[in-house]
């Protein structure tokens, strides 16, 4: 459900600021075209799966630090949320690098949306983890 809330949160300021900011998108970007195979299609297939499945890989590691083992307790750390969105920052930043030209979307719009859009997903997952009685 986090990246869901998160993905949705990215759709919504894409459409408010008229920039691509939708992270599965942009994935199918950059990997448009690696391989004879890899089309327009399943290149968005393969954006949203990996979106999903990094989503899943941050659910696991802020679990380990949103939850105290000895109380087995949500405790909403907004340290955890900010550099959740900073280490998505360097991420995307070294993808842009990686992959020059791919896309005209504004970093500068991007980069803080990117941090709103990781305390939209903590904050979603807290609730998620609650709502399915894990913690």
């Amino acid at each position: 459900m986090a990246t869901s809330c998160m993905t949705t949160f990215s759709y919504a300021c894409s459409a408010i600021c008229k920039e691509n900011m939708r992270e599965p998108l942009l994935l199918a970007g950059f990997i448009k075209g690696w391989g004879p195979n890899v089309t327009s299609e399943n290149s968005k297939a393969i954006g949203w799966t990996g979106h999903y499945t990094m989503g899943a890989g941050w659910a696991f590691v802020l679990y380990r630090a949103l939850v105290s083992p000895s109380s087995r307790k949500v405790t909403l750390k907004p340290l955890a949320s900010t550099l959740s969105g900073l280490v998505a920052v360097l991420i995307w930043h070294q993808l842009f690098l990686s992959i020059p030209n791919k896309s005209k979307t504004d970093k500068r719009i991007f980069y803080p949306h990117l941090i709103l859009a990781h305390w939209v997903y903590t904050y979603s997952l807290a609730y998620s983890l609650k709502r399915c009685k894990l913690v």
